[in-house]
């Protein structure tokens, strides 16, 4: 029990470390979402994870098993991320070959998957999965039009991943490890968990660390959503602590924002923050920054919940919209857009999360002044457990899979230039099957 009083004491550790990433020679970029080079939050999924689908220059680069793809946005022509005429892609059949072609990226099923669009480059990782630790985790990038593949980095054997982003040429990922303390009594198995940032235009890249916190000062830590937007990096730490007004254990999330330029690191939230008030879900609309407060430890998704509009830094925070905490927030750059569609999802399972009684999710479209421009339900095509990804303000591509074929996939497109006109309804979407069938 001593050791969770002084957890409820001092439940946080920071390492933070002063570091410039900007260095000599680089460009420095204005305070806003810059094209090409910015971390693509409008390609993020409800559960924030990276995603398969990236926007570059002139199209868009897809991940789809074990190959990295093309989709070429006049044409609507999919093809793997690879120039070598000597290669039949992902037709080759003999592992060596298939290792030589620069759209080949060994599929992983967990948190090591997807990819990231940035200055010219798709990044995209190779190696350990969740339920295979011991595999070796190599970052690679591949130049934008397939002529190049090359390793960036590479990790030792124990590198557990938990969430990583690309954001103005730097990598930032957060991992977990595990060491072994021991004293007179026993052998304690201590959880570390810290985020790096590495320059990917160094020659060499080192990580440097942003956070870091055990597992002797916070119970089960873990580092989640991490996100950039300008000059500054987000993410969510979740662990359990002890509430000072009964000593009972309880679950937490705290927001953190981290300022590149002057390298500090805050607690994202409001002033007076109770004990039991936790910041989530964040996002970028209008060059500032939402986050929800959330009251409670409980499931009730009806229970109130707050979303705050802030400058950036964190700072000048104020209501933005008074809601409930089965609500969530979406933004595409243009409009902002909010779901139901989480808990008509956990209504669907049947096993008490959430009591509503709906079968399709709702999506409420608003402009910059917060006023209703359209509302929309999803079409057949798009099969998500919570809601897709809203991609930018002029369309939204996602990965399918045929359901009768597993050979057969593609993307759909979703041509936004509707908006304003679907009054509840159903869009259409445009299918584009890879190779053409």
């Amino acid at each position: 029990m001593k050791k969770f009083v002084k957890a409820a004491k001092c439940f946080l550790i920071m390492i933070v470390s002063l570091f410039t990433l900007s260095g000599c020679g680089k460009e420095t970029l204005p305070n806003t979402f810059v094209e090409g080079s910015d971390f693509q939050y409008m390609q993020m999924d409800s559960a924030g994870e990276y995603t398969g689908i990236q926007q570059g220059e002139d199209g868009y680069y897809l991940r789809h098993g074990d190959y990295i793809y093309y989709l070429e946005q006049v044409s609507g022509e999919i093809m793997p991320l690879c120039s070598r005429v000597d290669c039949l892609h992902d037709e080759e059949t003999e592992q060596d070959r298939k290792e030589k072609c620069n759209a080949y990226v060994k599929n992983c099923s967990d948190n090591s998957r997807g990819i990231a669009y940035c200055n010219g480059y798709v990044y995209c990782l190779d190696g350990a999965t969740f339920l295979n630790i011991g595999e070796t985790l190599t970052l690679y990038r591949i130049s934008a039009d397939g002529s190049k593949k090359e390793k960036v980095y590479q990790w030792a054997d124990d590198m557990f991943l938990l969430r990583w982003i690309v954001h103005r040429d730097v990598f930032y990922y957060a991992e977990k490890k595990y060491i072994e303390k021991e004293s007179e009594e026993e052998t304690e198995l201590i959880a570390i968990v810290t985020l790096y940032a590495m320059d990917l235009t160094k020659a060499v890249p080192r990580p440097k660390v942003v956070y870091t916190v055990s597992s002797e000062e916070v119970i089960d830590p873990v580092i989640a959503h991490i996100k950039c937007y300008g000059n500054y990096l987000y993410f969510l730490f979740n662990g359990v602590k002890m509430m000072e007004s009964d000593s009972s254990l309880q679950m937490f999330t705290t927001g953190f924002v981290y300022d590149m330029e002057k390298q500090e690191l805050k607690e994202l939230g409001i002033p007076g923050m109770q004990e039991d008030e936790q910041v989530s879900d964040i996002k970028f609309w209008q060059d500032k920054i939402l986050f929800k407060i959330v009251t409670g430890y409980d499931d009730d998704y009806f229970r109130s919940a707050k979303t705050y509009i802030a400058n950036l830094d964190g700072t000048d925070e104020e209501v933005y919209v008074e809601d409930i905490m089965g609500h969530n927030y979406y933004s595409d750059g243009q409009y902002l857009i909010k779901t139901d569609a989480l808990m008509v999802f956990l209504a669907s399972l049947g096993l008490g999360y959430c009591d509503y009684d709906k079968e399709e999710g709702t999506y409420w479209v608003y402009d910059n002044n917060l006023d209703l421009v359209d509302s929309f339900v999803l079409p057949p095509e798009i099969h998500v457990i919570d809601a897709p990804r809203m991609g930018n303000a002029q369309e939204m591509y996602l990965l399918y899979d045929d359901a009768q074929d597993p050979e057969k996939w593609g993307v759909l497109r979703w041509d936004k230039s509707g908006i304003g006109s679907y009054g509840g309804g159903k869009f259409d979407v445009t299918v584009i099957p890879y190779g053409g069938d």
